[in-house]
């Protein structure tokens, strides 16, 4: 860590992690992390502390992190039953991966944090770009092998978005209102797909699933094909809609008078599909 009079902040470690869960249990996977901000209020005679702008901070963030596989993703598992009336064992059709390791997240950060008024209103923009690389998939194999399915690294995932808030004091003192916005929007996409796209979620494609396919989005809801398209017969899905919304918005209020404080939070998302079920279980038949 290094701070040069508040002015100048900078941050650098590195983590190093090893785990059972991993095909290599004694391997040890590193992640480096770096961050650095600038606050421009603190130089002398830049900014005037008693003017329209108070605080300016220019900062920007990178850092690396993982996830583990699952415990029995290196194994091939064992499944009690019973054989007769003896206790018996039979193999598990998940195959072992001895080679499985586990995902990497990366993310870089850029952004600033601006005061105004002595610091009554703050503003706070945020941009990230996040790849997750070495994706854990549950595949399908070959059931020549004996087995259904076996966990990979076999993908890679981007998600990238920005971040804004807006906090205010608009009045100080035995009674005190905080006020805030906030928007967030994110957008994500499969960037790498080692093994052949597949749908999960879900009861059936007819019902709307989720795609999992380079160059969508990662969640991407498609369906069967209308009988009445013009790629019915041909197409495999069809493409109904995206359960990312468009964007996230939150207004935040709190009041205090003495002893008594009053909060409340509006969350409003825009966009954003789902896969309604109501149909299959009320009126699948149309008979109602």
């Amino acid at each position: 860590d290094f701070n040069w009079k508040d002015r100048v902040v900078v941050s650098v470690g590195i983590r190093g992690d090893k785990s059972t869960n991993n095909g290599d249990a004694n391997k040890l996977y590193y992640y480096p992390k770096a961050n650095a901000a600038i606050n421009l209020h603190e130089f002398d005679n830049l900014i005037n502390p008693d003017g329209a702008l108070s605080q300016a901070k220019l900062r920007v963030a990178y850092g690396q992190s993982g996830r583990f596989s699952n415990f029995n993703d290196r194994f091939n598992p064992m499944v009690g039953t019973f054989i007769g009336t003896s206790n018996g064992l039979f193999t598990d059709p998940q195959r072992g991966n001895t080679e499985v390791g586990p995902e990497r997240q990366s993310e870089i950060e850029f952004g600033t944090d601006l005061g105004f008024f002595k610091n009554r209103l703050v503003l706070d923009v945020t941009y990230y770009i996040k790849d997750i690389d070495d994706l854990l998939l549950r595949a399908s194999v070959p059931q020549s092998t004996g087995y259904t399915t076996q966990v990979l690294n076999a993908g890679g995932l981007r998600n990238q978005g920005i971040e804004i808030g807006i906090d205010a004091v608009p009045v100080r003192g035995r009674f005190t209102w905080n006020t805030g916005v906030s928007f967030w929007k994110n957008t994500s996409e499969v960037t790498r797909l080692d093994v052949p796209a597949f749908n999960l979620g879900g009861f059936a494609l007819s019902l709307g699933q989720y795609r999992i396919e380079k160059g969508l989005s990662a969640t991407t809801i498609v369906g069967t094909v209308p009988k009445d398209s013009p790629d019915f017969g041909t197409a495999t899905y069809k493409v109904y809609g995206n359960a990312e919304p468009d964007f996230n918005m939150a207004f935040n209020n709190s009041f205090s008078f003495g002893s008594w404080e009053l909060n409340f939070l509006i969350h409003w998302r825009n966009g954003g599909d789902a896969i309604n079920l109501s149909t299959l279980l009320w009126d699948l038949g149309q008979l109602t």
